[in-house]
């Protein structure tokens, strides 16, 4: 399973990276709702973990912009 971890705190990042990858998950970290959209356009994730207070674009609008694009994707 693919998992793209969208977070400003590095350090958020970096453990939540590091707990899903013990458990055997392939784990992708970004600092930005707009690295975050070009890196899901190049492999689809199964599940996203969205931040919810990021600078320019919070989790929610991240979220909405991720459903259009992709209605069965786990959030």
């Amino acid at each position: 399973m693919y998992v793209l971890v969208v977070d400003d705190d590095p350090l958020v990042s970096k453990m939540v990276k590091f707990l899903l990858s013990e458990e055997g998950y392939e784990v992708t970290t970004s600092s930005s709702a707009q690295a975050a959209f070009a890196l899901s356009e190049k492999r689809q994730p199964d599940l996203f973990i969205l931040d919810v207070m990021m600078p320019q674009m919070d989790g929610f609008e991240v979220c909405k912009r991720l459903r259009t694009v992709n209605s069965d994707a786990a959030i």
